[in-house]
């Protein structure tokens, strides 16, 4: 980060990340500091991962806690939940070589050479959206070296202590051979998401409330999902949890099934 071609890079706006205040992670002094890698799970249709980044910080943040849910073929969740020591904004913030263009007040999207690339943010409600040319980025593929710039689209909330984000990104390919995915929010708050995929659904429940509508599944966790194919569970999840069942089989804690008896 001392190399001056590398201002840009250490910047977190540079990043596809939740920031407080805007501001930059504290890269100097901070050694061994940075992301907790809390769990990273493969499954056939889903993969996972929970990380805490709090400690990227010196000062201010207590948690920092981002979870990914990876729903294949086209669906990318991402939920960021932040807890604080003073009322900060919460900035979010997505990058791309291709530029962003707005659909309406919290979805976002880019034409890439695969497909329309959609992200949309469920919540919070009020975080209002800004697209921007952020930085440059140097495109040695080329002779002489390219210079292009790199676009951004970033959310931001009210200061507060404790930030919520949950935000969808979905890809419909331009092959016109793959559905185009279906996102279904079933509250205000999103506490609750159903997403078609062709002939496969997930489900997922963010509050307790919802769990029941987890047909033959079970589970404590703070966030619980399913996926059914002809109604049968093919995957299930639980995060913060302390058992989750499906079917014959039992996990205790935090668990992750795929194909469940």
């Amino acid at each position: 980060y001392r190399d001056g071609r590398c201002a840009g890079t250490a910047r977190t706006a540079a990043h596809n990340t939740f920031a407080p205040g805007s501001r930059n992670q504290d890269h100097d002094g901070t050694a061994g500091n940075g992301s907790d890698l809390r769990i990273a799970k493969h499954l056939a249709r889903t993969s996972v991962i929970e990380a805490d980044n709090a400690t990227a910080w010196k000062e201010g943040v207590n948690l920092a806690l981002r979870r990914v849910l990876i729903i294949r073929p086209q669906v990318l969740i991402v939920e960021d939940i932040v807890h604080l020591t003073r009322p900060e904004t919460g900035v979010q913030s997505w990058n791309s070589l291709f530029p962003f263009q707005r659909e309406g007040k919290e979805n976002a999207f880019i034409n890439t050479e695969k497909g329309l690339l959609q992200i949309s943010l469920l919540e919070p409600s009020e975080a209002p959206m800004h697209i921007t040319e952020d930085s440059v980025h140097r495109d040695i593929s080329q002779e002489p070296v390219r210079i292009v710039p790199v676009h951004r689209t970033a959310f931001t909330a009210p200061p507060a202590l404790n930030h919520r984000f949950l935000t969808v990104i979905t890809l419909t390919p331009k092959d016109g051979k793959t559905d185009t995915p279906e996102i279904h929010t079933k509250d205000e708050n999103a506490e609750f998401l159903v997403i078609t995929q062709g002939d496969q659904i997930t489900r997922i429940a963010r509050h307790p409330d919802f769990r029941d509508r987890l047909s033959g599944v079970d589970s404590d966790g703070s966030t619980v999902f399913a996926t059914y194919v002809s109604g049968t569970v093919v995957e299930a999840g639980a995060f913060n949890a302390t058992f989750l069942r499906s079917g014959g089989d039992v996990i205790e804690g935090d668990g992750f099934l795929s194909n469940p008896r």
